[in-house]
């Protein structure tokens, strides 16, 4: 739902960024790199679990925001210098603390009840 959404405000170019084998792709190079910290299921019960690794934690501001500086912010700008230009497209910072603005929304909102 992040990424369909993140498509429809226009923040992402291809409807495609956001299947199921580009993300796993993603999220296995992102481990590689050290960037995600990933801990497998030690049972059938458990998942997977995934986690920024420390090093990449971004820090906060005095109203609790996050601060557009560090390792975090330092990839996304890294991966916004290819990002291509075109029809309604929009600088780099700007969408970038769009989506880092949109992840703190969803990582604050309550688990659905089951």
């Amino acid at each position: 739902m992040f990424g369909k959404t993140l498509y429809y405000q226009g923040d992402l170019s291809y409807f495609e960024s956001v299947n199921m084998e580009t993300l796993k792709n993603g999220f296995s190079r992102l481990a590689d790199y050290g960037i995600l910290v990933v801990k497998k299921p030690t049972n059938a019960k458990e998942r997977t679990k995934m986690a920024l690794h420390p090093d990449f934690m971004p820090s906060r501001g005095a109203d609790g925001r996050v601060i557009a500086s560090g390792a975090l912010w330092d990839l996304v700008e890294r991966i916004g210098m290819f990002r291509r230009e075109g029809k309604n497209r929009r600088d780099n910072a700007t969408v970038s603390s769009r989506v880092l603005r949109f992840a703190e929304v969803v990582a604050n909102a309550p688990a659905p009840v089951k």
